[in-house]
């Protein structure tokens, strides 16, 4: 069994772009490529519409919030930990919704310590 049987390897999307059997999915800030490796580019083209479909119609907008807490948060130069702690626990579906997301930023500082409480920071 090889090391990439369960996880192949995945591609730069440099490489894939200069193949001819990789489809693109370009939504704001999110570029997903999909490819077969010329198994079945039709699966490949399937597989993109499946996965552009089953897209949140806001997730411009929710990318441009993670953007933006990031790099506050990134200025605040927390502790690793925390900090990654911080970015994952903004991956909860709540904050898809606009006014979390506003209520988040009004009360960044609080928040984060919120967050350093509860996971012993």
């Amino acid at each position: 069994m090889s090391r990439f049987s369960r996880n192949p390897p995945i591609k730069k999307l440099d490489q894939c772009q200069s193949s001819t059997n990789c489809v693109v999915v370009r939504r704001g800030r999110l570029t997903l490529t999909v490819s077969t490796g010329g198994a079945s580019p039709f699966y490949a083209k399937k597989l993109r519409d499946d996965l552009s479909n089953g897209l949140n119609d806001d997730l411009e907008g929710y990318l441009d919030f993670l953007s933006l807490l990031r790099q506050q948060i990134l200025e605040k130069h927390l502790d690793r930990g925390l900090r990654e702690k911080c970015l994952k626990s903004v991956l909860q579906p709540e904050f898809h919704n606009k006014t979390e997301q506003l209520k988040l930023l009004e009360g960044l500082d609080q928040w984060i310590q919120g967050q350093a409480d509860k996971y012993g920071f």
